[in-house]
């Protein structure tokens, strides 16, 4: 029975340890590099509300991804995960989501991704910080017959990829405009870390 009762334990803490949470005190003292969002996964809901997905991905992914830099005051992801510094590398998404399909980036039904499916963008991100975490919005969708937008907030080890958190979060879309009616969205999620979610992920 006590052999049992082992295995069981050493089961369970094998299976944490997949998804094991950040230290507080390791994340306040390393690099961690801020890289955007990544649309690699997802789609855009509602074909009424995106007529021209190919100016889309061409143009707007990286309108919404410059927002962090050119409106940090506003888009404020630095203090969202209670930083004084972070650095911040576009490159990498910006590489990944000028490959994506725009012909198949429009839908009329409801999408979905999985913990798998954030970890398979991530490894395909060409990074090249050799320690610390990275941060990366993972987009599941844009979805305009919700009026939201659905992302999973994901930290992940800068050396190995391995994603340490994941959390599908969503924001309500509002606004004048294609970039400003999703980038709220964006904010509204970041609004969320910063109040709510930053402490439950980065246990002390």
């Amino acid at each position: 029975m006590k052999s049992k009762l082992l295995m069981f334990v050493v089961a369970f803490m094998l299976s944490a340890s997949m998804y094991a949470q950040v230290s507080l005190s390791d994340f306040q003292k390393a690099k961690v590099v801020w890289y955007g969002l990544n649309f690699t996964q997802a789609k855009l809901v509602g074909s009424e509300g995106f007529t021209n997905p190919e100016v889309i991905r061409n143009d707007y992914f990286e309108k919404w991804n410059g927002l962090v830099v050119t409106e940090g005051d506003k888009y404020d992801v630095k203090g969202a995960f209670n930083k004084s510094d972070m650095s911040i590398d576009l490159e990498p998404v910006n590489t990944a989501n000028a490959k994506v399909d725009y012909n198949t980036l429009v839908t009329n039904t409801t999408h979905t991704i999985t913990k798998e499916d954030v970890q398979k963008a991530v490894k395909a991100m060409k990074t090249n910080q050799a320690d610390g975490y990275g941060i990366c919005f993972v987009v599941e969708s844009f979805d305009k017959m919700q009026e939201k937008g659905f992302i999973w907030v994901t930290i992940f080890d800068a050396k190995t990829k391995n994603v340490l958190v994941a959390e599908r979060l969503s924001g309500d879309a509002g606004g004048f405009g294609l970039r400003n009616y999703w980038a709220a969205s964006v904010y509204n999620i970041i609004k969320t870390i910063k109040s709510k979610k930053y402490k439950s992920w980065i246990q002390k």
